[in-house]
């Protein structure tokens, strides 16, 4: 950076490129002569953190009954990016029992209504390499689950039809310890499909259906009322995995190793341009809000005629 530097002079931040070391010279002057100049350096870039996990390395939070989801609404989501073949993303499991239970993986979702009779089990289209968000609500009103890839409303189904043993949202989930990137029962945690390779950022579970509609995947995740715990997973060093709820469902990292990766650094459209600086990275097409789609809203009527849309 080569400028004249006055009092209270900033740097706007759309000329910041994301790492990359900026050197600023400045030289004093009193108005009558110049100083000796002096030259100071800084790294700019993104910061940001997500949880790779590989084999069997995984993080797990201690049973509470909040984390059961018992006779409530909910949402389920989380940011990931699987890396090789499918597996858990989360799961409360109690193997082999007639109990309620959740299983996420990298290509399923699984809502079982005891045993191994499923009550929702949903195909997650996703592709490897590539950040995704993937949310499961479930209205107790309407006794209705959705699930949402993206944004992208990809089916529903009523629990009172979709299995010979249904779902009973009066019954607390399987009564064992939450698995974040592995299974929850330790024989099969090493078989390929029962753990995740890959990187997972954000994990959010609400005590209410948060989406009834398509939606813009926000790149973080903020807790509210209705949060019951959300491990941000951001913390970069450390084998703790804290619930910013304020709920205190903290959790142990056995193995998964902290990298400088999250969806604000993705590129999912691959046009050139980050996730956090695209106005809608689904489309390769356009990065500037012009009005060009639903997610680019222009300034004004004006600012999208001037640019023919």
């Amino acid at each position: 950076l080569s400028t004249t530097i006055y009092p209270n002079d900033t740097v706007q931040a759309g000329t910041i490129v994301l790492d990359e070391t900026w050197t600023c010279t400045v030289t004093p002057d009193d108005g009558i002569s110049a100083g000796l100049p002096g030259q100071d350096s800084s790294y700019v870039g993104y910061d940001c953190w997500s949880l790779e996990f590989e084999n069997t390395t995984y993080a797990r939070v201690p049973d509470h009954v909040d984390l059961g989801l018992e006779g409530t609404s909910y949402t389920v989501e989380y940011w990931f990016e699987q890396t090789d073949t499918s597996g858990l993303v989360l799961d409360k499991h109690l193997h082999n029992t007639n109990t309620n239970s959740y299983r996420f993986s990298s290509t399923h979702m699984g809502i079982n209504g005891g045993g191994y009779a499923a009550s929702a089990i949903q195909d997650v289209p996703t592709t490897q390499n590539q950040w995704h968000h993937v949310a499961m609500t479930y209205d107790m009103g309407l006794d209705v689950f959705s699930m949402y890839v993206d944004g992208k409303n990809q089916s529903y189904s009523t629990s009172a039809n979709s299995s010979s043993n249904p779902f009973d949202p009066a019954v607390e989930y399987g009564a064992v310890d939450l698995y974040i990137g592995a299974s929850s029962n330790s024989s099969v945690r090493s078989i390929t499909g029962y753990h995740f390779d890959g990187n997972i950022h954000s994990i959010r579970l609400s005590s209410v259906a948060r989406y009834n509609s398509d939606f813009s995947p926000g790149l973080s995740f903020t807790a509210d009322g209705d949060t019951i715990a959300l491990w941000t997973l951001d913390e970069g060093t450390g084998t703790t995995i804290y619930d910013t709820s304020g709920n205190g469902h903290d959790g142990t990292i056995y193995g998964g190793i902290w990298v400088n990766e999250c969806p604000a650094e993705a590129d999912n459209d691959f046009d050139g341009y980050l996730a956090f600086e695209d106005c809608d990275d689904d489309d390769d097409n356009v990065h500037e809000n012009d009005g060009s789609t639903e997610n680019c809203p222009g300034e004004s009527c004006l600012d999208i005629l001037n640019r023919g849309h």
